[in-house]
């Protein structure tokens, strides 16, 4: 993110909605959000995460992401 800023959206197989400890883990290594990925085969769980994919995506397009200016005023 320092680099390139870039919004980044992780889908997890690992991750459920109660794993705090991943959530901040991913958080503070610069991923904008983690959403849980769904079990099963195509189902009303996917349309769900599609969505909240969706919205996420939209919400993130809105974002101005820039390059941190303490770190790069140290250097």
């Amino acid at each position: 993110m320092d680099e390139n800023p870039v919004p980044i959206l992780i889908v997890s197989s690992l991750y459920e909605n109660s794993n705090i400890r991943l959530a901040m883990e991913v958080l503070e290594a610069g991923a904008v959000a983690i959403i849980p990925k769904p079990n099963g085969s195509w189902s009303s769980a996917l349309n769900l995460m599609l969505r909240a994919i969706l919205g996420i995506w939209k919400r993130m397009s809105e974002v101005c992401y820039q390059k941190n200016q303490a770190k790069d005023q140290n250097n």
